[in-house]
């Protein structure tokens, strides 16, 4: 494919092979693999003819190349942020990871370094902040604003109007009712329907 976008992954557990997976799909060509868990690479990176380095993106200049933040968000833990602060202090770019199966309305904006997952439904005049994972399945409604750093699980259910500030994770599953409103730091559990503000 001609004007491929060459990227370096961030991480090679899990999150990464599933944005790899999506990724190889479409027109991006990725050079390295940065992972510190001790040489721990997902299966996909090899099956795809990736080349397998563990080069600090560093190395490049942040002209050279876009970074895809392959670290997964689970509860209480800093590493995907941390790997976002650390390399936009750098000045590096994020690209965003848009799955083709999912279906986002051309209302919608999206920040820098977004990753809407396959199957995932965003509506009509939606935001969502950078470094937000919208994972697989999950729906959000019209006129809804996501903030940054968040992780909308698979199958979440975010009814319109919905707010929800920086650094939030919502579990697989979940409900938000319309007009619901999240503060930074919200964590929803798997399953629990959200009817009111917390």
């Amino acid at each position: 494919m001609s004007n491929q976008v060459e990227v370096i992954f961030i991480g090679a557990g899990g999150h990464a092979s599933v944005l790899c997976e999506i990724m190889s799909k479409q027109n991006y060509s990725i050079k390295a693999i940065f992972s510190k868990s001790d040489g721990k690479i997902a299966d996909i990176f090899k099956s795809l003819n990736v080349s397998i380095k563990t080069i600090d993106p560093v190395l490049f200049k942040p002209t050279t190349y876009k970074l895809v933040n392959g670290v997964g968000y689970m509860p209480y833990s800093t590493a995907r942020f941390d790997v976002w602060d650390l390399y936009k202090k750098l000045d590096y770019t994020f690209a965003s990871v848009v799955a083709s199966s999912s279906d986002i309305s051309i209302d919608a904006v999206l920040g820098e370094g977004v990753q809407i997952m396959k199957r995932a439904v965003i509506s009509v005049n939606v935001k969502i902040g950078a470094n937000t994972i919208v994972n697989t399945g999950a729906i959000i409604e019209h006129d809804s604003e996501i903030g940054s750093s968040c992780h909308i699980a698979p199958g979440a259910i975010l009814c319109g109007n919905v707010k929800i500030e920086d650094y939030c994770f919502i579990g697989a599953g979940a409900t938000i009712f319309q007009g619901v409103k999240l503060p930074k730091h919200t964590i929803v559990p798997a399953g629990a329907v959200i009817s009111k503000e917390q």
